[in-house]
């Protein structure tokens, strides 16, 4: 009840995504007029990188990057069954787990068949700004999370040509278009998972055109646009005060 009140009286609130904002709109009474869903922005040294098309050949390499903690929010209890089947399946399919912090490696390569491990890659930690070389030469962001407010790996991972499988939670949602600019999967579902790591895998054209097109969406996430929109948010909220005043 506090946290209502104190949005219902705010003269600006400020959400990360649009279900959210809908939530407080619809079941705490909140002002839509006085609501926005800001995005988060990616450096502006990861804009405009150099773009790598996707290998033609059917035995080319194909790389799979996982840029988040290695932890069950972030749905590794359904993205490890399916990974194992198409490392299975297709010899030529590589898989790096970019961490940052979660787990010791030895971990991670206790979930795969020993017979796969040499396709698998671990970075337990990175610093930011080395994102764009660790991604190089990879084509899907498989990024399956439970519960996400907002991802900035998301972006920065499109933004280095990735094509993104992850699932319909709303980040994701705010940024992938299912079929236009990555594929949206249902959370929790390994299946589902297999299916649209598969279908980019066995069709190069369609890859391409998912990791052209989010390239192009990671254009947008410039920190300085990202400010500029959220300072306009608060003048208008400031000139709106002024006014009822």
């Amino acid at each position: 009840m506090e946290v209502a009140n104190f949005l219902r009286d705010a003269d600006l609130s400020l959400f990360s995504n649009n279900r959210d904002l809908e939530y407080d709109v619809e079941k705490l009474g909140v002002d839509p007029g006085r609501t926005h869903v800001f995005a988060n922005g990616i450096p502006e040294a990861f804009l405009n990188l150099n773009f790598e098309p996707t290998p033609e050949a059917e035995d080319s390499v194909i790389r799979i990057a996982w840029v988040a903690t290695y932890i069950p929010r972030k749905g590794i209890h359904y993205s490890v069954p399916a990974l194992n089947k198409i490392l299975a399946r297709y010899p030529q399919v590589e898989v790096s787990f970019i961490m940052g912090t979660g787990c010791p490696e030895a971990q991670v390569y206790a979930d795969f068949e020993p017979s796969v491990h040499y396709r698998i890659r671990v970075v337990p930690h990175y610093q930011h700004e080395t994102i764009p070389e660790l991604l190089r030469g990879h084509h899907i962001k498989l990024f399956p999370t439970l519960c996400e407010g907002f991802s900035v790996a998301l972006i920065d991972a499109i933004a280095c040509g990735l094509a993104p499988v992850t699932t319909t939670t709303p980040g994701p949602m705010e940024v992938v278009r299912d079929g236009d600019n990555g594929i949206l999967v249902p959370p929790r579902d390994s299946q589902a998972i297999e299916q649209a790591v598969e279908c980019l895998i066995t069709d190069r054209p369609y890859l391409e055109k998912l990791r052209r097109n989010a390239y192009a969406t990671a254009q947008k996430y410039s920190w300085h646009r990202i400010a500029r929109d959220n300072l306009a948010f608060y003048e208008a909220a400031l000139s709106h005060k002024r006014g009822t005043k």
